[in-house]
């Protein structure tokens, strides 16, 4: 249980991290969603797609010198956030998306899902084993 909580805190770590998207709206089912996002933590993540996928990349972190040592490929472990995508989600209903989360905090993909709350929220959540979730509330940059 311990290191289920862990994984979801650090989770939610990850994914204040680094989440940004362009703030031009895309045609198609992903426009909402699709820009440039500013997480809790002052990271930066691009989203981009459109209809019935989306792709999250982050842009820019706070710690500029905090690289992916967590990845389970020990080729990747030097290389610095910005530019790592962090999400790849399909179409899940109106303005939702669901798929799989990286967090670059503990190297580990999780289960997760976006929806636009408004023009300028959305909300992200990420899961272990389905029951417990981290959500976030990012706002459009």
């Amino acid at each position: 249980m311990k290191k289920v909580i862990s994984a979801v805190a650090g989770f939610a770590v990850v994914v204040s991290m680094g989440l940004v998207a362009t703030s031009a709206m895309a045609a198609g089912m992903g426009g909402k969603a699709v820009g440039t996002w500013k997480t809790p933590t002052g990271s930066v993540v691009r989203i981009t797609g459109g209809g019935r996928s989306i792709a999250g990349t982050i842009v820019s972190v706070r710690n500029k010198s905090r690289r992916d040592s967590k990845n389970p490929k020990t080729s990747l472990r030097k290389r610095k956030l910005p530019g790592i995508r962090i999400f790849s989600l399909r179409k899940n209903g109106a303005n939702a998306w669901k798929g799989s989360l990286y967090n670059t905090e503990d190297g580990k993909t999780y289960a997760g899902h976006i929806k636009v709350l408004s023009a300028n929220k959305i909300k992200l959540s990420g899961c272990v084993a389905s029951i417990f979730c981290k959500n976030q509330t990012w706002i459009r940059k």
